[in-house]
């Protein structure tokens, strides 16, 4: 039974075995009866009977199957345990009994003999007893392997493994889809090739932890390249396993597609910090900004406070759906005119603000003159042609405690 992990031999060896142990012990019928894990129902996992024999009655609903899971029993004459006759449908005959457990799962192995004596002998006790013991281990280990087998191969969840050294074992067919490769080209996987650069150091030291002992998983999540050359994110759970027959553990590691979550992740963090209508940095990020700059580089930014002229007039006189393509249109103006390094914000209204750290005022003064020339480049919106023009203030870093004070002096220049 130990030998063979297949289910269907396990089964096919364990009805070997009640056929075995019913003819050692003198039976007229075996049975292996097994609880369900949900509902409570019993199943008669195997049954053996002599050819004169008639099968034990172990019914779904006969409460007298649930009294063999809690204890042994070896009850030579039925007529004095008439609870128990239940069992095998009968008066009289004999029973022999011991508890089964597969996991959570209750059960029993059950010999019967449809006349009473002669009694059951401590040999058939132990005998019942230690069938129950291999049989409940072997079911356990043929049931996990074909759950794990099933898990693997069929799947959700996209499974690799990988010796020490990063060279591909095996992998499922999850896995090739999620990353857009044949099992030739997951081959070349090697060393986790697949993981940009600065993933690929960090992962390479946990495994160098697991290896190691200091930890018994790897929990982790990342981004990994597609074969089509786009970035995927993955949650990822690596763990050492011992093949058999083979001279030292692998790497079994899962992947679950997190692509999407992290996607919606993103778009909530900048809808958090951005300006609904002009997809620019919102009041909030802009003083974080602030604040982060102040920190990296010991001095807060120069300042740019930007409103629009006679935008109240567009409004009115145009529609706000006019105003509103305005403001987009400087909004990406002022983008565009800047570095990457300087931050657009709009504070409200028709009222912008760019912080420009690192340069001299010189250079931010020369800034607001390149924005003042791009907003007033003419807009067509609807067939119209117009024309919108900005005020700009300039505060320089130095002179202020904090950007509050800043602000007030860009608002005031």
């Amino acid at each position: 039974l130990m030998t063979t992990r297949d289910t269907d031999q396990v089964m096919e060896r364990i009805e070997t075995a009640l056929r075995e142990v019913g003819l050692l012990a003198g039976a007229d019928a075996t049975a292996i009866c097994l609880e369900r894990t949900v509902g409570g129902e019993i199943d008669r996992l195997a049954i053996w009977t002599q050819p004169s024999g008639r099968p034990i009655e172990c019914e779904p609903d006969d409460a007298a199957v649930r009294l063999l899971f809690d204890r042994h029993h070896a009850v030579d004459d039925l007529a004095d345990a008439p609870a128990l006759a239940a069992v095998v449908g009968a008066d009289n005959g004999a029973l022999l009994s011991t508890p089964l457990v597969v996991d959570d799962r209750r059960g029993a192995v059950v010999l019967v003999r449809r006349r009473p004596g002669p009694g059951w002998w401590d040999s058939d006790s132990d005998l019942v007893r230690d069938v129950a013991d291999v049989v409940g281990r072997s079911l356990h280990t043929a049931w996990s392997e074909r759950l794990l087998g099933l898990t693997y191969r069929s799947g959700p969840v996209a499974f690799a493994m990988h010796t020490w050294d990063g060279e591909l074992v095996d992998c499922n067919d999850r896995y090739l889809e999620l990353f857009g490769v044949d099992r030739a080209g997951a081959a070349l996987h090697a060393r986790w090739s697949n993981l940009p650069e600065p993933g690929r150091v960090a992962f390479e030291q946990r495994l160098a932890e697991l290896r190691d002992g200091v930890a018994q998983h790897i929990d982790l999540e990342m981004s990994m390249r597609h074969a089509h050359g786009h970035e995927i994110c993955v949650r990822t759970t690596a763990a050492a396993v011992h093949m058999p027959g083979a001279p030292e553990s692998v790497v079994l590691t899962s992947y679950a597609d997190t692509t999407a979550r992290w996607h919606q992740q993103r778009q909530l963090e900048h809808a958090a910090s951005h300006d609904a209508l002009t997809d620019v940095a919102n009041r909030t990020a802009f003083w974080a900004a602030i604040d982060a700059m102040e920190q990296r580089d010991g001095q807060l930014p120069h300042l740019l406070t930007i409103d629009l002229d006679r935008f109240k007039h567009v409004n009115d006189s145009l529609g706000h759906h006019i105003g509103d393509e305005v403001l987009r249109t400087v909004a990406r103006r002022l983008v565009r005119s800047v570095r990457e390094t300087d931050v657009v914000a709009r504070l409200g209204g028709d009222e912008f603000a760019i912080a420009v750290p690192r340069s001299t005022l010189m250079e931010v003064e020369a800034a607001a003159d390149r924005l003042r020339r791009s907003v007033a480049e003419p807009i067509q919106i609807d067939g119209r042609r117009l024309t919108q023009t900005v005020s700009i203030g300039v505060a320089a870093s130095a002179g202020s405690d904090n950007a509050t004070e800043l602000m007030v002096r860009a608002d005031r220049s």
